[in-house]
């Protein structure tokens, strides 16, 4: 597909957190696998509204002898805050995902985007402030080759 030039992918999208342990993965082709994919995911508390980042940027990098420099790599990370913290919230994420190998799906239903971190360790922070909102900060980072070893962004099919 060719890059094309025009404002319609100027949006503001705001995404749904899922996330499953890791598992093998294939980007959906019609709306009855993207139904089955979104299954095997479990929606996350709610987010505070800015706080889904997903980033990918150049790595480390070598300069050549014609004056160019090259990527080497690509570090990847996700970030999000829930801000739904509960007792049971907590020891849910504990148990099932802080330091394990999961999947993080990134739904943006308004605008039928989506991505999908694949296979990297979660790290939960809580963050426990008097006076104000409570978070848990959920984060991830990896280094790859190539981005999209770290993620896949597709448009949601459609019946």
């Amino acid at each position: 597909m060719a890059h094309t030039y025009g404002k319609t992918g100027i949006l503001k999208r705001y995404f749904k957190v899922y996330i499953r342990n890791a598992a093998s993965y294939t980007r959906p082709t019609s709306a009855a696998e993207w139904t089955t994919l979104l299954g095997t995911f479990t929606q996350l508390g709610v987010m505070e509204r800015k706080s889904v980042k997903l980033d990918v940027v150049a790595g480390d990098k070598i300069e050549l002898n014609d004056g160019t420099t090259k990527v080497l790599d690509y570090k990847g990370t996700f970030e999000a805050k829930d801000v739904n913290v509960t007792p049971a919230n907590v020891d849910d994420y504990n148990e099932s995902y802080d330091n394990k190998d999961v999947d993080v799906l990134l739904y943006d239903e308004t605008n039928g985007e989506a991505r999908v971190v694949l296979n990297t360790t979660l790290e939960v922070e809580e963050h426990d402030i008097s006076g104000d909102v409570c978070y848990l900060n959920l984060k991830t980072e990896k280094v790859v080759l190539s981005k999209s070893v770290f993620r896949d962004r597709f448009t949601v099919p459609t019946p």
